[in-house]
């Protein structure tokens, strides 16, 4: 594998290695991983840089003035609206099963139906 530069060719024998260069290569060898360590911290900096979200959808026209008309009264609106609908069906459920006696046609009715009849 290749070394790097500041690290010499070979390993060296710990017998042999005088304390000079032990320290020169060690300073070396701190010196690679500050270098590592700030190549890391640029390339977290560059992707939190990629990560943000620089648009700002613009609607158009038509768009803005469709939305201008719906309020919060309006919502409200509807929502008592589905609430007197959903009334509505409960006395309807409730009437049909109290309807007359000799009326005992009763229809097989599939998954489909049944849901389409619950609403």
């Amino acid at each position: 594998a290749n070394r790097p530069s500041s690290a010499g060719r070979t390993r060296p024998d710990s017998a042999s290695s005088n304390a000079k260069v032990d320290s020169k290569q060690f300073h070396a060898f701190l010196a690679r991983q500050n270098q590592t360590e700030l190549k890391k911290q640029k390339k977290i900096e560059n992707l939190a840089k990629q990560n943000q979200h620089t648009h700002k959808p613009t609607l158009c026209k038509e768009t803005v003035r469709a939305t201008q008309d719906r309020k919060q009264e309006d919502f409200l609106k509807r929502l008592k609206q589905y609430q007197v609908r959903k009334e509505h069906q409960v006395i309807r459920l409730k009437a049909q099963h109290n309807q007359d006696p000799e009326c005992t046609f009763k229809p097989a009715l599939n998954d489909k139906s049944n849901r389409l009849a619950e609403g």
